[in-house]
Parts: structure tokens; sequence; C-alpha cells
């Protein structure tokens, strides 16, 4: 998973033209909610 291309995705849906679901695909959007939660719990 390429975490820093999703989150560049992510931040890009304000931009003209830009929508979520454009942009990002939800299978990606809980993937990188996994992720985020992986390195949340690794770091307690």
């Amino acid at each position: 998973m390429k975490v820093d291309d999703i989150l560049c995705r992510v931040l890009s849906v304000g931009k003209e033209g830009g929508g979520l679901t454009k942009n990002v695909r939800e299978d990606e959007l809980l993937a990188l909610c996994m992720k985020a939660r992986e390195v949340n719990t690794e770091n307690i």
C-alpha cells in the first residue's frame, strides 16, 4: 500500500474537480485506517 499516494489523493479532494469518491476508493480508505490503527497500537 502506498500510504503517501493515498494521503495526497485524500488531501486533493478540496481542489477543483476533486471529489472523495473520484480520487480515493473505499477499500483504500479502509486500508489507510487499518494502517493508522496498526501504527497507533505499536506506539502505545
